[in-house]
């Protein structure tokens, strides 16, 4: 059960990275599907070391670390993904008003 709990983290952090990229290349789109395994191996991992007997193992520790780590990792993430996000609805708004002022001067 330790081994495969440890692969799992392994796995968390390599998704971790794949996901980092994405972000980093403003590739969003596969982002959910990624951050949506990731949160599932998370459940397999917490739920792996709630079934186990003695809850201060070392796997534990790890399992925290870990934690840690993933937020580390996707705080400067978040902010990238937010100021993208407010860049898309500023792009938006002025196609709104574009549009807008078009439909204006084609109804004179």
């Amino acid at each position: 059960m330790l081994n495969k709990t440890r692969v799992l983290l392994t796995e968390v952090r390599e998704l971790t990275h794949l996901i980092n990229k994405q972000v980093d290349e403003l590739s969003f789109e596969k982002c959910s599907s990624l951050l949506a395994k990731r949160l599932g191996l998370l459940e397999l991992i917490k739920s792996n070391i709630l079934a186990q007997e003695h809850k201060d193992s070392p796997i534990l520790a790890e399992f925290k670390e870990t934690l840690l780590w993933l937020q580390q990792q996707d705080i400067p993430r978040l902010k990238l993904a937010e100021e993208q996000r407010g860049l898309c609805l500023q792009e938006i708004q002025k196609q709104a008003k574009n549009k807008k002022a078009v439909v204006a001067y084609n109804s004179i």
